[in-house]
């Protein structure tokens, strides 16, 4: 007949010692990730080795955050969505420059860029790719996306 034996107290302690030195790292890293990415895809920034094509533009328009974490320019009589130059983040719901500079929801930010067709940045990796799945959450009826080249917030 199978019987249970409880384990000596040391064997216990050493278990349960094991078991925080694994989770504690893994729910750090959790949190960590989650910050950088609330409620949205994260900061969409140009990658290496791609080109952003379309018609050169100048911005002047203030930062928009929706309501489902993504970021937009309120260009004109609509918001688009953004793709900042490399090497911006992001903190929550605010969005950081190369130099440490924010930029909040309502800051006006001004620069030169691209108007890009939302067909064109898709067609860089195909309809499985990185920007269709990140523009795709985020588009609404655009038919054309924001590429900054350089930013900082308007004065």
């Amino acid at each position: 007949m199978p019987s249970i034996t409880a384990r000596p107290a040391p064997f216990r302690a050493w278990a349960l010692i094991s078991l925080a030195l694994v989770v504690t790292p893994l729910a750090a890293c959790s949190a960590e990730v989650a910050n950088d990415t609330l409620g949205g895809p994260g900061l969409p920034v140009q990658l290496a080795g791609e080109s952003y094509s379309g018609d050169a533009i100048d911005v002047d328009a203030p930062l928009v955050v929706g309501n489902d974490g993504c970021f937009r320019l309120a260009a004109g009589d609509r918001d688009r969505f953004v793709i900042w130059p490399a090497g911006f983040r992001m903190d929550g719901d605010v969005v950081i420059t190369r130099d440490g500079t924010t930029i909040e929801a309502g800051d006006p930010v001004t620069g030169p860029a691209t108007l890009m067709p939302v067909d064109e940045l898709i067609a860089i990796e195909g309809p499985d790719g990185y920007w269709a799945a990140t523009a795709g959450f985020c588009l609404t009826d655009e038919d054309a996306i924001i590429v900054l080249h350089t930013v900082q917030p308007a004065s």
